[in-house]
C-alpha cells in the first residue's frame, strides 16, 4: 500500500463549507478506480488535508 497526505495552511476551517468544484471528486474517482481510498477535510489548525491509499502491485 502507498500511503500519501498533502496539507496546506490555506483559509479553510473545520466549520466551513468546502468550495465547489470537481478537484476532489476528480480525485476520489481515479483512487477508486485504482482500488484505493481517499479522504479528504478541512484541518483543525486551519487548512486542508488530503489523503489517499493505493494499492501496490507487489511482482513488479
Amino acid at each position: 500500500m502507498l500511503a500519501i497526505q498533502v496539507d496546506d495552511d490555506g483559509k479553510a476551517t473545520p466549520d466551513s463549507a468546502p468550495m465547489p468544484g470537481v478537484g476532489l471528486l476528480g480525485m476520489r474517482e481515479r483512487v477508486t478506480a485504482l482500488g484505493g481510498r481517499l479522504r479528504a477535510e478541512p484541518r483543525s489548525e486551519g487548512g486542508f488535508t488530503v489523503q489517499a491509499e493505493l494499492p501496490v502491485d507487489q511482482t513488479s
